[in-house]
């Protein structure tokens, strides 16, 4: 900025006085202060000399931080690193179309924020600390990813795998379909992509191949597909999964619905729709598109409140586990269902 031949004032706040209170007055003001999205005292994860603490911390609103410490309403650029309070107290809320920030007057023209990072890290410590290696995942590659399974443990010889956005890459079913054919078993699989080119062809050698796209309702909507918007047809997943499939148990469910998963995230509660058509899923691998373009560029907070409160539901419900969370431009989870005996036996 300065090359530039323009001034900026910064404004650094971090409850740890330690280091940071001397780098960031070389610079700015400091303010030894944890903000949030609301005012009052938690628990927190803290950075401390010798590395991070939980610790009681008292949080200063975001808004009142704005317009009453720093009098200002108009900021250029907000770098947000809460160490994991970006998921509570409503944080995310602020950011929305007539939100606390709109009802303020406050314009933040652009937002750096720790959200995969921090889910990434504390899946990933959740899994290790639950020592989830004992539940044999292992991994199948496709071009561009990697999607997790467990293999079967009982003698049932049929099995199947559902597959919700081929992007014209079958790699990763045709690496499962080896490690089951070595221990005798068989697999059904079907696919459903509304881009045809490619995708019937390569998913027809392993399987069956429909050529619309799977949604949580029926209807007739613009959709990303490889890259361009289109107009497609969807299908309801519950028609999809008891009329056209005619299954009630659904072993592995692999879903890339380039920003459809969203409304996808309902069939995994519990009594939900799927359950109340005593529907099973055992396995599922989902990507989650989070950005409006790649590279995280610009970060959509409703899409990141939609996930984060899926997360917490799935955590509540304690009917599926979350494991091998990953992000490279999306976020990829696993889910497995501890809640269901039939899942339980056979994996």
């Amino acid at each position: 900025m300065l090359k530039l031949g323009n001034n900026v004032t910064y404004y650094g706040a971090d409850p740890i006085p330690y280091i940071n209170g001397d780098l960031y007055s070389q610079i700015g003001t400091y303010f030894p202060l944890a903000i949030g999205g609301k005012s009052g005292i938690s628990n927190a994860r803290v950075m401390e000399k010798y590395g991070y603490i939980e610790t009681n911390m008292i949080h200063i609103d975001i808004i009142y931080f704005f317009k009453e410490i720093l009098n200002i309403t108009t900021i250029d650029n907000l770098w947000f690193d809460a160490e994991g309070e970006e998921f509570g107290n409503d944080f995310f809320d602020i950011f929305y179309e007539d939100g606390r920030f709109d009802q303020n007057k406050i314009d933040v023209c652009q937002i750096n924020i720790e959200f995969w990072k921090q889910f990434v890290n504390l899946s990933r410590k959740c899994d290790e600390e639950s020592q989830i290696s004992k539940l044999g995942l292992i991994e199948v590659e496709n071009m561009d990813e990697q999607k997790t399974v467990i293999l079967p443990k009982n003698e049932d010889q049929n099995h199947n795998l559902i597959t919700l956005g081929i992007g014209q890459d079958t790699s990763a079913e045709e690496r499962y379909q080896k490690k089951m054919q070595k221990l005798g078993k068989i697999v059904d699989f079907f696919g459903a992509d509304p881009m045809v080119e490619l995708n019937s062809e390569i998913y027809s050698r392993i399987g069956k191949y429909f050529p619309f796209a799977v949604a949580r309702h029926a209807g007739f909507s613009n959709a990303s597909i490889q890259k361009n918007d289109q107009n497609v047809a969807h299908v309801d997943i519950l028609y999809f999964f008891k009329q056209i499939l005619d299954v009630e148990k659904i072993d592995n469910l692999w879903i890339d619905a380039e920003g459809a998963e969203y409304e996808l995230f309902e069939i995994f509660e519990k009594n939900g729709v799927l359950d109340q058509n005593d529907i099973v899923v055992c396995q599922a691998n989902m990507e989650i598109h989070i950005s409006e373009a790649e590279g995280h560029l610009n970060p959509n907070f409703e899409k990141q409140k939609i996930f984060m409160d899926f997360v917490k539901k799935i955590i509540t419900e304690k009917k599926y586990g979350i494991f091998r969370a990953s992000e490279e431009f999306h976020m990829r989870i696993y889910l497995f269902n501890f809640e269901s005996e039939y899942c339980r036996n056979k994996y």
